[in-house]
């Protein structure tokens, strides 16, 4: 673990794990529906029901973007 960024703190501290845990947190969280999925005369749809990408033929979307 790089504590650099956190040199300015007492190691194990109540300041130093705040520290540690602002610089090198990261999420799990993983976006879903942002590939809009609509009927084939919506215009703001990427996907139609049948999860073909509108205006490209032989295309599919199998992803969890387009899951509401």
């Amino acid at each position: 673990m790089n504590t650099t960024a956190c040199k300015h703190t007492v190691f194990l501290s109540d300041e130093f794990n705040k520290c540690i845990i602002q610089h090198l947190a990261v999420t799990a969280y993983h976006p879903t529906s942002t590939c809009r999925m609509g009927s084939t005369i919506d215009k703001n749809s990427v996907v139609d029901p049948e999860l073909r990408v509108k205006g490209i033929e032989m295309l599919r979307v199998v992803y969890a973007a387009v899951m509401p």
